[in-house]
């Protein structure tokens, strides 16, 4: 009898404990589902308030303050950016127009010199030193850029014949030069 007894008085304590553990869980699901419920109405109830005030606002032709700030802020950074992309526009437009003027003188300078080369029977070179004195400087500067791009890309490919001084860069070169000294004569 004392067992059975014993038996009956732990699993009675057993069934308490479950239930009290299962009564706490739902007092902590109540105040959190309180909790979660009173943010919310507080929620609704700025976002409420918010419009009324704008309605309001609305209705007597004015502004709320805190929005004019905040378009004042944004606007002035529109016309900050507006202004950036302006300049970089500008920009972008004269270096296209340059890109484009090299361009035409790279060809014109190319056909001068193919028809040079056509004139004097394929002989590239001349048993003449050349003297560029007297030549244009923006033509001796595009032309000696180009040429150093060509070195320096060609460097980089390790393209080695680079390094004897018979690439195509070099043959172009004399090319430049060679038009350029016939023109002048």
């Amino acid at each position: 009898m004392a067992m059975l007894y014993s038996k009956q008085w732990i699993d009675h304590r057993r069934t308490m404990w479950i239930t009290a553990e299962m009564m706490t869980d739902l007092y902590n699901h109540d105040l959190y589902s309180r909790d979660v419920a009173e943010k919310a109405i507080q929620k609704y109830n700025q976002h409420i308030e918010r419009c009324n005030r704008a309605i309001e606002a609305a209705q007597h032709g004015s502004t709320l303050p805190a929005a004019t700030a905040d378009a004042d802020l944004l606007n002035a950074q529109l016309q900050k950016t507006a202004g950036e992309l302006n300049v970089a526009n500008t920009e972008n437009a004269a270096l296209q127009e340059q890109l484009k003027q090299k361009s035409n003188v790279i060809v014109e300078l190319s056909l001068r010199a193919d028809a040079l080369l056509k004139k004097n029977g394929g002989n590239l070179a001349s048993s003449q030193p050349i003297n560029l004195s007297g030549a244009d400087p923006n033509l001796i500067s595009i032309s000696t850029t180009c040429k150093s791009n060509w070195l320096s890309s060609a460097r980089k490919t390790g393209n080695s014949r680079v390094h004897d001084g018979a690439g195509r860069g070099d043959r172009i070169w004399q090319r430049v030069a060679h038009a350029i000294q016939q023109e002048r004569t």
